[in-house]
């Protein structure tokens, strides 16, 4: 029987730097056996975003028509908006031996715990709120009101850190990819070895 592959969860406020540190990482150990699951989501497409690359993005009535067939694995609301992770690719990427990282937020990580423990959960800390409203601000696809909430919500978001099996302290993106792909092959061979006991 075919090894199934491994569940790789991170989560961090917005602006914390996970997905550049997963785009990275994938980058770098894009030969071997990583597949990113791509979330579903409502919000509106950015500049630059493409539909199955970023999210895949669907109208409301469409994502919940999924959610009432139980498509998705884990879904929550932010700031008017839904977002969830496809049961089924998820699903079928472990199937195959995959070792499949989820960018979702605490409380998908939440309902991704109470489905299984099985897995490395990781938390993206800024270094400070200041540099994490710096970080926000440059990107400039927030307005006032939802930079306001978004900041508003990443103090109450890294409190959950301490749910999490790792944590990283996003000083130096090229850092934190070697401190991040450290962890995922600590964890693998640990899994590894106790498949094999």
């Amino acid at each position: 029987m075919a090894k199934k592959g491994n569940l790789i969860v991170v989560s961090g406020p917005s602006g914390a730097g996970k997905t550049t540190i997963i785009n990275n990482f994938l980058k770098k150990r894009g030969g071997e056996n990583f597949r990113f699951s791509v979330s579903a989501t409502t919000r509106p497409k950015r500049a630059g975003e493409v539909d199955g690359r970023d999210y895949f993005f669907l109208t409301r009535e469409e994502f919940l028509e999924k959610l009432k067939r139980g498509e998705f694995l884990e879904h929550v609301e932010h700031l008017g908006n839904l977002y969830g992770t496809l049961r089924g690719e998820v699903e079928e990427y472990l199937e195959r031996g995959a070792n499949v990282i989820l960018d979702i937020d605490e409380r998908g990580a939440a309902q991704i715990m109470d489905w299984t423990r099985d897995g490395l959960f990781i938390y993206i800390m800024p270094p400070s709120m200041e540099i994490l409203s710096e970080r926000l601000a440059n990107r400039r696809t927030e307005d006032e009101e939802s930079f306001r909430l978004r900041i508003s919500a990443a103090q109450e978001q890294v409190l959950e850190r301490k749910k999490y099996d790792q944590i990283i302290v996003n000083r130096d993106v090229e850092e934190s990819v070697q401190v991040f792909g450290k962890m995922v092959d600590e964890y693998l061979k640990h899994v590894n070895r106790r498949s094999t006991k």
